[in-house]
């Protein structure tokens, strides 16, 4: 499920991005969006009620110029009504439903999953605002979990050494952040890191073992990789990524 749901998104993000820098949609990809629309919503609709109102608004910020109120209530609104539209399509996305939602999915996973592999919320509960409480925690998990865990499953070894690589090379693109405001990509790149936070954010609090999580994670983890390695001073003191260069 989850290859198949990375590949619709990179079919959905793609076909974006050439509406966005091109102003067209290739004719091969567009042919493919409303099946890739649907086996997502099929597969993991709540993967679409997060991609679809971010390419949104990213789409609206670069087509409609220049800055006005109109552009600042579009950019307001849309995400909103997609998100209650999409829960009219589906009972779990209703706002009201979410934090339930989220709370039974923790309970479950605890349940099943072995201690070392259980992340624990224990101050979690089915009400919005613990929602909140818990949400930088389980960004934070959902992105660098599991790290340090260099235990007899060779499985996870490897899985913690890429965590920490990831770690580094997020510490190491921070020396970009001067650069955000005035490049003209700004806005894409502010999106694209809360698609990635809300996504480690939800997938940690709702599938709360480390095996599961590793799998899942992989819908955010290509939007991640761009973002850090993007001139990241680390990989072009590196020569092996130099001669490729």
């Amino acid at each position: 499920k989850e290859s198949v749901s990375v590949a619709c998104i990179m079919v959905i993000s793609s076909l974006a991005l050439s509406l966005i820098f091109r102003n067209r949609f290739p004719r091969s990809l567009f042919l493919l969006i409303f099946p890739t629309v649907i086996i997502l919503w099929m597969l993991k609709y709540y993967y679409l009620i997060v991609l679809i109102p971010a390419w949104a608004v990213i789409i609206i910020y670069y087509q409609l110029k220049p800055m006005s109120f109109f552009k600042i209530f579009l950019l307001a609104l849309i995400p909103f009504m997609i998100i209650w539209l999409g829960g009219l399509a589906h009972p779990n996305l209703k706002l009201e439903r979410i934090a339930v939602v989220v709370y039974d999915n923790y309970l479950a996973y605890s349940a099943i999953s072995k201690p070392d592999n259980l992340i624990n919320f224990p101050t979690l509960k089915p009400e919005a605002e613990s929602l909140i409480v818990n949400f930088p925690k389980a960004v934070i998990i959902g992105i660098t979990s599991p790290l340090f865990s260099f235990s007899h499953n060779w499985l996870k070894a490897i899985i913690s050494l890429e965590n920490l690589f990831i770690v580094v090379l997020i510490l190491t693109s921070l020396t970009n952040l001067q650069r955000l405001k005035s490049s003209p990509y700004s806005f894409l790149i502010i999106i694209t890191i809360l698609f990635i936070f809300i996504m480690a954010g939800f997938l940690s609090l709702s599938s709360p073992n480390l095996g599961s999580l590793s799998r899942y994670k992989v819908v955010f983890m290509p939007f991640l990789i761009f973002i850090v390695t993007i001139d990241n001073p680390l990989i072009k003191r590196i020569k092996f990524f130099n001669l490729y260069a």
